[in-house]
């Protein structure tokens, strides 16, 4: 399992390019329930400004706080039953 995951691990690091920073920002969108900042971690891109990237999020964040992809991904998720959840987090094929 280890070599595995190493092997992903690396797969990553293959593919992750080398003039990049890892950033962290807060944000709160205007239409939430929580009086909460969210925290994000994100890779800076030639592709896309930071401002739009955190102008985005922002605009796609639901009354959770949390953006739409995610919160969507949550719902999903607890939906699934435990042994199925169980499953998938030991596949070792990931």
């Amino acid at each position: 399992m280890l070599k595995a995951r190493l092997k992903w691990y690396e797969g990553i690091l293959e593919n992750t390019p080398t003039d990049y920073s890892i950033k962290l920002a807060f944000y709160r969108a205007p239409k939430t329930l929580y009086l909460i900042a969210i925290k994000i971690e994100y890779m800076t891109s030639i592709s896309i400004d930071e401002e739009t990237l955190l102008s985005v999020l922002i605009h796609i964040s639901r009354e959770t706080v949390l953006p739409q992809p995610i919160d969507e991904i949550d719902r999903v998720t607890t939906t699934l039953s435990k042994g199925l959840r169980y499953k998938v987090y030991q596949n070792k094929n990931y």
